[in-house]
């Protein structure tokens, strides 16, 4: 059947008793719990409820909501059905998207370097307007290095608590209302986390035993993981 062939999806966005969400650079494919074929949103176009790409995606399973993070400064907000429901101009580029239980959305920025009093993270109300502004707490500074730099990860939640982590800092923050608050210091083994070298160690530039690039982060109650 044609809607049996869904190609190469690698990510399973969101699953429960009765939605299967699954995504694709270009396209988000919606399933009932059975695996039968319920719609689809496209990166099709730059009219009203399309998009060009699908950078991230984020599930509300609260509301029912899906948002869609694109290579441009806006979010996208569909439901479960795939109907379009609005789009939202933002004064910057998301590197992708949370939900907090709160209502709060975090959203991290996409990084041109070269800045040292660079815009890291957003937080938005459930209007999508923002209601408050992190700066980057990486001590760096660098006068030598034009790169935009995509490659953020994204906050998760671990018991109420929305965690995050710049790319290339050794310490990991608590989004508090209006304020960071340190969750954990990450022990690297005397090994440089420097963004430089982090940046050219992703760039294959350079090779170095002593040197990390950026750490991915999964954690549940009591455990971390390291990709």
């Amino acid at each position: 059947m044609p809607q049996s062939l869904i190609g190469n999806f690698s990510v399973v966005v969101y699953l429960d008793d009765k939605n299967i969400i699954c995504r694709s650079d270009n396209k988000i494919l919606i399933f009932d719990a059975g695996g039968k074929y319920v719609s689809k949103i496209d990166a099709s176009g730059k009219g009203p409820g399309e998009c060009t790409t699908i950078n991230n995606v984020y599930v509300d399973p609260v509301e029912e909501l899906i948002y869609v993070v694109e290579d441009s400064p806006v979010i996208h907000v569909f439901n479960y059905h795939g109907k379009f429901i609005k789009t939202t101009r933002i004064p910057f580029l998301p590197g992708g998207i949370f939900r907090a239980l709160d209502g709060r959305i975090i959203a991290p920025c996409i990084q041109f370097y070269n800045e040292q009093n660079r815009d890291m993270l957003y937080v938005l109300n459930n209007q999508l307007n923002i209601s408050h502004t992190f700066k980057s707490r990486n001590p760096d500074w660098f006068v030598d290095i034009k790169q935009d730099f995509r490659f953020l990860g994204n906050p998760y939640e671990v018991d109420g608590r929305i965690l995050y982590k710049e790319p290339f800092n050794d310490t990991i923050y608590e989004v508090a209302e209006n304020a960071l608050k340190v969750h954990w210091i990450i022990s690297t083994g005397g090994k440089s986390l420097k963004t430089k070298d982090g940046i050219n160690i992703d760039n294959r530039q350079i090779a170095s035993k002593d040197k990390i690039g950026n750490l991915v982060i999964r954690e549940s109650t009591g455990f971390f993981f390291f990709e």
